[in-house]
């Protein structure tokens, strides 16, 4: 199966903007998309959200690239701290959950799962670094109160706090394996190296959910995911099945009442 390219995303096609050279490169190489990118461009902001919202959400990416860059800076000690790959992949979990996951997975990385290209702001058009063995899937939890509120403004707002949560998770989780002596890459909004979902539905975090979303068993959909990816030996976990295909299959609701026809 063949990588996917990140730039070819939506979410990463309708960041660009007319007349950068992002922009012109983009649709130069695939004017198949820019008739109906431009248009949903122009659509109104149907929900009409304050402007701050948008400086909110570049906030929140800037932040979450610092703590890339604190990621890089932290040097990789030589010697490798040995260990059982079990008790390493036990030790990992609740390193993660005492700085905020609530659910944790690991997978062994296989080429198709990783984009070819990022498509972030900050890292748009740069090569994905396949060098790693595995990803350790981390989830955090979306306020409920808030998210019930969507779709007003009080919902993308506990979005956004729940990618700083999983990002924050990441960012310290990534250098404790640094100081054990592993390389590591934090995946978090400011930069993906793969789509978050089917990662962690191969880490056993829960299922996708015919609304393509991870569902968990606990908390249902009301989850945000990131990732460490390392070289760190460790023990995979394997996917779940608690019925959830069958159950979409029968329910269908979620498309039935989708405003997009997606």
């Amino acid at each position: 199966m063949k990588s996917f390219d990140e730039r070819d995303t939506l979410f990463a096609r309708l960041r660009l903007k007319e007349g950068t050279k992002e922009y012109e490169d983009y649709y130069q190489r695939n004017p198949q998309y820019k008739d109906a990118d431009d248009a949903i461009r122009r659509l109104p902001n149907k929900h009409n959200y304050p402007p701050i919202v948008d400086d909110i959400e570049n906030a929140a990416e800037d932040f979450f690239s610092y703590f890339n860059k604190i990621e890089n800076e932290r040097e990789v000690p030589a010697a490798v701290i040995e260990m059982p790959r079990q008790q390493r992949s036990l030790l990992i979990k609740e390193v993660a959950k005492y700085y905020g996951a609530i659910a944790v997975g690991v997978v062994q990385i296989k080429p198709e799962q990783l984009y070819s290209f990022h498509g972030s702001r900050r890292y748009y058009g740069s090569p994905v670094d396949t060098s790693f063995s595995h990803a350790i899937v981390l989830a955090v939890e979306v306020e409920k109160e808030f998210l019930s509120r969507a779709p007003h403004v009080e919902a993308t707002m506990a979005t956004v706090k729940a990618y700083r949560d999983v990002a924050f998770t990441g960012a310290n989780l990534a250098l404790f394996i640094r100081s054990q002596g592993f390389r590591t890459c934090l995946n978090s909004v400011a930069r993906y190296s793969g789509p978050m979902v089917p990662m962690a539905a191969a880490a056993g975090l829960g299922q996708i959910g015919l609304h393509t979303m991870l569902v968990t068993r606990m908390w249902g959909a009301r989850v945000r995911l990131g990732a460490v990816l390392t070289d760190m030996p460790l023990q995979e976990d394997k996917p779940v099945d608690f019925g959830l295909s069958d159950f979409c299959e029968r329910c269908g609701l979620c498309a039935k009442l989708c405003v997009g026809k997606a």
